[in-house]
């Protein structure tokens, strides 16, 4: 599967992506715009958790290399969140 890259402009609606077809490891970035912050969670089997960043106001990138069923990413305020999961 090629990378997945879209932008979110909607508070509090998270976009879902769902990783069965992506191989380990994945790459995930969050860029929100200016005075933007973001969250990217994870589920790997026990349910919604927190990406190593936390909340992100600024780029941010980590790599999963474990086993992960789904990428939860969530605009918190500001105008807007690119993200990318490759």
């Amino acid at each position: 599967m090629s990378a997945i890259r879209d932008t979110i402009t909607t508070v509090d609606a998270p976009v879902v992506i769902n990783c069965d077809n992506l191989r380990p490891p994945r790459r995930v970035t969050l860029s929100p715009a200016a005075g933007a912050s973001a969250l990217c969670e994870y589920d790997a089997g026990a349910g919604w958790a927190a990406w190593p960043a936390g909340e992100v106001s600024a780029d941010a990138s980590d790599e999963f290399v474990g086993v992960v069923n789904a990428l939860r990413i969530t605009l918190v305020d500001g105008d807007s969140v690119a993200y990318q999961v490759i």
